[in-house]
C-alpha cells in the first residue's frame, strides 16, 4: 500500500506542474482483447490454480507534453478470475472443490508513454504507471466432488462471492506497436498488470450448503487472504481523434 500511495503522489506532483494546455486532448481511441489471468499467493500451486480467458475494453484519450512523452489516461472495463480446485473440509467429510471465480472491474490507468522506435508509418512504445479499480460483479460457478459420505444434494454450485475487496490497485506495464493503414492509426497492446492489493477479505466459511447447514472450510493450506490477481492482456486499439 505505501508503494502505490507514493506512487499516486507523485504522479499527482507530476500532474499539478503541468502548464494548463497539458489539459488538452492530442489523441483518443479504443482498445480491446483478451485477458489471461491466473491468481498468485502464498500457498497457491500450479496444481490447484488454472488460468482464465476472459476480456476487456477501454476508451483512452493522450496528451503529448513534448515531441515524444505523452500521459495517457483510460477508462476500463476487465474481466479476470481463476479456474481453482483445492481440498475442503465440511462436517461430514473432505470435498474436492473445482471452480472457477470470475471478478469483473472497472479500472482507470494513469501511463506515462514513450516511443523507442519509429518510423512514417509505425510506432513502437513502452508505458507504465499505476491504476485503481472498482468491483462491479464477482461470480463463482463449480462442483463439489465428495471422497465419502453425500453431503450436499446438489453438487453443483454458482452465485456472487460476498467476502471480496471493493478497491483493487498497482501497476500496469506495457507495449504498444502502432501502424499507420490510409487515414487510420492502429496499434496492438501487450501488457502485463500487477496488482498490490488482495481480492478477498475474509476465508471461513467459504460456502454454506443450500439449507445453511454445513459450512463448508478449507484444510488444503490454501491461503485465500494471500490471493492477488496477475494477468497479461492483449488487444488491438484504435485512434478515433474525436477531439
Amino acid at each position: 500500500m505505501n508503494l502505490f500511495k507514493i506512487s499516486l503522489f507523485l504522479t499527482f506532483i507530476f500532474l499539478s506542474h503541468l502548464p494548463v494546455s497539458a489539459l488538452t486532448i492530442d489523441e483518443d481511441g479504443f482498445i480491446g482483447g483478451g485477458v489471461v489471468s491466473k491468481f498468485k499467493g502464498n500457498t497457491i500451486t500450479n496444481d490447484q490454480n488454472d488460468m482464465k480467458v476472459s476480456f476487456f475494453g477501454s476508451y483512452f484519450i493522450n496528451h503529448f507534453i513534448n515531441d515524444s512523452l505523452s500521459v495517457q489516461v483510460e477508462l476500463s472495463i476487465k474481466q479476470q478470475g481463476s479456474n481453482l480446485t483445492y481440498e475442503m473440509r465440511s462436517f461430514n467429510g473432505m470435498l474436492t472443490v473445482e471452480e472457477s471465480i470470475t471478478l469483473t472491474y472497472v479500472e482507470i490507468p494513469l501511463l506515462l508513454k514513450l516511443p523507442y522506435l519509429s518510423s512514417d508509418r509505425t510506432k513502437l512504445q513502452i508505458y507504465g504507471g499505476p491504476f485503481i479499480g472498482y468491483l462491479l460483479k464477482s461470480n463463482r460457478s463449480g462442483s463439489f466432488v465428495s471422497s465419502g459420505a453425500t453431503l450436499i444434494t446438489d453438487d453443483n454450485f454458482s452465485g456472487q462471492i460476498p467476502n471480496t475487496e471493493k478497491i483493487q490497485y498497482g501497476f500496469t506495464f506495457g507495449n504498444d506497436f502502432r501502424l499507420q493503414s490510409g487515414k487510420h492509426n492502429f496499434f496492438i497492446v501487450i501488457r502485463y498488470s500487477f496488482y498490490l492489493s488482495k481480492i478477498f477479505k475474509e476465508l471461513s466459511p467459504l460456502y454454506i450448503s443450500e439449507n445453511g447447514d454445513h459450512p463448508i472450510i478449507n484444510t488444503a493450506g490454501l491461503d485465500f487472504l494471500s490471493l492477488k490477481h496477475n494477468h497479461v492482456s492483449v488487444g488491438i486499439g484504435l485512434y478515433l481523434n474525436l477531439f
